[in-house]
């Protein structure tokens, strides 16, 4: 049997790259053995450094963007305008209401009267006319006297005519006073001080025979002290109120209930004077009658109806600073005793603003506006008196994009 011949096979050479790695020699156990040292290919670690430096600041830049639009915020500060509104209706008052324009009340009357002695002012006068009188001194510079008769007429350079009130003789080279008066009546004998020709006498003597005043002549216009028709009336009025005083204590005793408001109205019958109008005297007497109508009404069903009528008037987007319930005002228009039901006109007032409900101070109005836009704004449109606007941080100069962090504050 053969013997099986040995395969031989042929063993290739396989070329091997040597690494660029030195060949070091590490003694181990006394023994060399060789390790290679590799040339590092990693990122150099500045690379590291810029790359987080990097980051860092992209982190911060963010961060500060965060809290600048966290914090920036606009602050309108508006001093709103105030508008008065009033509601103003009429309301029936009756013993027992049925309907929601009624307000329980109670209806009573009485007439009063009275004469009363009033002084006279003095201070009611009218112009009277008159004749104007004064005093003269006539001189005589003859040597012989000269007698003058009365209504001897004395003449002043304007040409306003005198009379003597009494006959006189002058005295050689002397003077004597005497009286005169105007010769028409009127305020043109009213003269300041004057000089007087006589001209009945004959032109030489004229010269030499002559008046003169020293003081005004008065009288032609006087203003006499009088009871005027004013100073009647107003006697009456001052009786009227006495007497009304006087029925409210009277008409109050006849009330049967506790209501809170009253009203009532006075109706003069009678009225009556002792003197005319412009007549001289020193106190005049005046008789009144008068009939006073009252109403004592439930003072918190009206003041209640008076606020329904108020807000019912209000605009949308405003609201009340104050209502004056203390001054509201009541007045009788119809009293029906017979029927026991009364009309009262009530009126109450009050002062409103722009509230923060209302589309004019909508925060979103204001995005991207300055200061001084959003105050031409709102005060041309009326909305406010005054307005100033507060940025923060400091350096912000628009209102924010965020409408949150817009605030209205009303003062």
């Amino acid at each position: 049997m053969p013997t099986p011949k040995k395969k031989t096979t042929t063993k290739k050479r396989v070329a091997v790259k040597k690494s660029s790695a030195s060949i070091k020699k590490v003694p181990v156990n006394k023994q060399v053995v060789e390790a290679p040292e590799y040339q590092s290919s990693a990122v150099p670690l500045v690379m590291y450094k810029r790359i987080a430096l990097t980051f860092v600041v992209i982190v911060a830049f963010a961060l500060i963007s965060v809290l600048y639009l966290a914090t920036m915020q606009a602050v309108i500060y508006v001093d709103a305008t105030q508008t008065e509104h009033a509601a103003e209706f009429i309301v029936t008052a009756v013993e027992t209401p049925t309907s929601e324009t009624q307000i329980p009340a109670e209806l009573v009357s009485g007439t009063l009267g009275k004469t009363k002695t009033f002084e006279a002012s003095g201070e009611g006068a009218i112009e009277q006319v008159g004749v104007a009188t004064g005093t003269v001194t006539l001189h005589n510079n003859m040597s012989t006297s000269q007698p003058l008769v009365e209504t001897t007429r004395l003449l002043t350079p304007e040409g306003v005519l005198f009379r003597l009130a009494e006959q006189v003789t002058v005295p050689a080279s002397g003077t004597v006073t005497a009286s005169v008066y105007a010769d028409e009546e009127g305020s043109s004998g009213d003269i300041g001080p004057s000089t007087f020709t006589i001209p009945g006498l004959s032109s030489a003597k004229q010269e030499l025979i002559y008046a003169e005043s020293s003081e005004a002549f008065t009288g032609g216009v006087v203003m006499v002290s009088v009871v005027t028709q004013e100073e009647l009336d107003a006697a009456v009025t001052e009786l009227t109120n006495e007497l009304l005083e006087d029925a409210k204590v009277m008409l109050r005793d006849e009330a049967a209930g506790e209501y809170g408001g009253e009203i009532f109205k006075t109706n003069v019958s009678e009225r009556a004077f002792s003197i005319e109008p412009n007549t001289q005297a020193d106190a005049f007497e005046v008789t009144v009658s008068v009939e006073t109508l009252a109403v004592f009404y439930n003072s918190g069903s009206l003041e209640q109806l008076a606020l329904i009528k108020l807000y019912e008037g209000l605009g949308q987007g405003q609201e009340f600073t104050h209502i004056a319930t203390d001054e509201l005002q009541v007045t009788l228009e119809a009293f029906n005793e017979e029927t026991g039901q009364a009309s009262l006109r009530a009126t109450l007032t009050g002062r409103a603003i722009t509230s923060r409900a209302s589309d004019r101070l909508d925060v979103g109005r204001f995005v991207g506006m300055t200061g001084e836009e959003v105050k031409t704004l709102l005060l041309g449109e009326g909305v406010a008196e005054a307005v100033r606007v507060e940025f923060f941080p400091f350096w912000v100069r628009t209102v924010p994009q965020l409408k949150d962090h817009i605030y209205i504050e009303i003062e």
